[in-house]
């Protein structure tokens, strides 16, 4: 395991900057979010304009639905580095889930000028119909999204998004079915699922409790194993 590997790792040097950002990039997918951020705050003492580690806290603090601490980091990336790929395809993120529509339609603008037809955007934008009422709009491009090739971040985040959209368009199987997809190849993130205020809907849907239950299961042994005393 890549977790076990690491430690044996930084155990060695535990100063390893980029082996201390993976290891932190694991824990954020696997929902160990206070050891992630923990870890990201020590990389970002050291290097205090690294964009990668600067969007993880972000995603970290999205995560724990934190939405304004998340959009600072973004931002602090994107200013560090107006062009790159984790400030603009992530940064649309807070807003949208703080449900400022407006200012997360400006971000997903924008961001697509740079990443024209990236399916995360796309799904990003299909969230953002749905939160609107714009049914036909929100399905057309959550299908472009769906279909549409490789995203530039891991295609997991694409289904998360995907799915947060169906589930807000009362289609439950398709967004559960997103979701074991998701949690299956690399997003095991059982917090992240749980506490989607998008997702609140489907709390009383059976589906989605027995995905959450076996999520919860493996979350447990993460922390069992890699959490913080």
């Amino acid at each position: 395991m890549a977790l076990r590997a690491l430690a044996a790792a930084l155990s060695l040097n535990s100063h390893h900057h980029r082996a201390r950002t993976w290891q932190c990039l694991i824990f954020y997918h696997v929902g160990l979010l206070e050891e992630a951020k923990g870890g990201l705050d020590e990389v970002l003492a050291g290097n205090p304009d690294d964009t990668l580690t600067l969007t993880m806290l972000g995603q970290t603090a999205f995560c724990k639905g934190e939405y304004e601490e998340a959009e600072k980091h973004h931002a602090r990336a994107l200013a560090i580095d107006p062009g790159g790929v984790w400030g603009n395809l992530w940064s649309p993120t807070a807003p949208l889930y703080g449900n400022d529509l407006e200012r997360a339609e400006k971000k997903i603008r924008a961001s697509i000028q740079i990443f024209p037809e990236d399916p995360m955007l796309n799904s990003c934008q299909a969230l953002l119909w749905a939160k609107r009422g714009e049914r036909s709009k929100a399905l057309q491009t959550v299908h472009r999204a769906l279909r549409c090739g490789r995203p530039l971040v891991h295609t997991h985040h694409v289904w998360h998004m995907a799915a947060a959209t169906f589930a807000v368009l009362e289609k439950p199987a398709q967004a559960v079915n997103l979701l074991r997809k998701a949690s299956g190849l690399g997003l095991p993130n059982y917090p992240l699922f749980r506490n989607d205020p998008h997702f609140k809907p489907l709390h009383a849907d059976p589906p989605f409790l027995g995905m959450l239950a076996d999520l919860k299961h493996d979350w447990e042994s993460y922390r069992r194993e890699f959490g913080r005393p």
